[in-house]
């Protein structure tokens, strides 16, 4: 992923109107290289050699706002897949995130009202579980965090 701070980028192109005829495009060569702007930078990728979901867990550790990464996580773990997303996953790359982070994320989520949908549970074992209301009832995700901690492992 490249990075450029908004100071040191040259400001945008004006934007077509709508009475404009779209032209081709100059440089199809560079179709695959996508955006993401940050807070302070542009992120740069190439949709060749990463993937989407891969560049925007990138982006998310890279604007170091381990609120925003924690809320994201868990609403696209729910939403996606659904499932409840572990405690631990946020430890692996590109978040490095430990147990405390992630805990002192969901209660600063939670303070500033920015995750009222998210909750937490616990497996038999101790593991740590998040999961959004919106796309899991708490019973389904307690069941689910169950199956993932303590008994999938007995079903291999």
């Amino acid at each position: 992923m490249v990075f450029w701070r908004k100071s040191g980028y040259p400001p945008a192109p004006p934007q077509e109107t709508s009475n404009q005829i779209p032209e081709e495009d100059p440089h199809p060569e560079f179709a695959h290289i996508r955006l993401l702007m940050g807070a302070e930078s542009y992120y740069l990728y190439d949709d060749s050699a990463m993937t989407d979901a891969y560049a925007r867990w990138a982006f998310l550790a890279a604007e170091d706002d381990p609120v925003a990464t924690f809320i994201e996580c868990v609403r696209e773990e729910s939403s996606v897949y659904p499932r409840p997303m572990a405690r631990e996953n946020l430890a692996n790359d590109p978040f490095r995130m430990n147990a405390e982070a992630v805990e002192a994320a969901f209660a600063e989520a939670r303070a500033q009202g920015r995750a009222d949908d998210i909750e937490r549970v616990e497996a038999s074992n101790g593991d740590v579980y998040f999961y959004s209301t919106t796309y899991l009832t708490p019973r389904r995700a307690q069941a689910l965090a169950e199956w993932d901690a303590v008994e999938r492992i007995r079903n291999v």
